[in-house]
């Protein structure tokens, strides 16, 4: 889905040379599924109240801004600052 959708943002934008500071910038976060989920980014609000499952408060450790590293990493050192 990401795969597909990402690519379908990719040739939107392109296509009308939008950049990503355009507001009318295509990306996949928020963007549902066929079952209508939400597959990456924010959860709607209503959600809860739709019949999906609750959802956990945040330990404060997990609270403020955090960076995700995906895929391998190029160094050990990486590993270790990445932990």
């Amino acid at each position: 889905f990401l795969d597909e959708r990402t690519r379908a943002c990719y040739e939107f934008n392109r296509s009308l040379s939008r950049s990503s500071s355009d507001p009318d910038y295509k990306t996949v976060l928020g963007l549902e599924d066929g079952q209508g989920r939400v597959v990456f980014g924010p959860i709607r609000a209503d959600y809860c109240q739709a019949g999906g499952n609750p959802i956990a408060s945040l330990p404060d450790y997990l609270k403020g801004p955090h960076v995700t590293l995906f895929g391998p990493p190029d160094s050990a050192k990486l590993s270790i600052n990445g932990r």
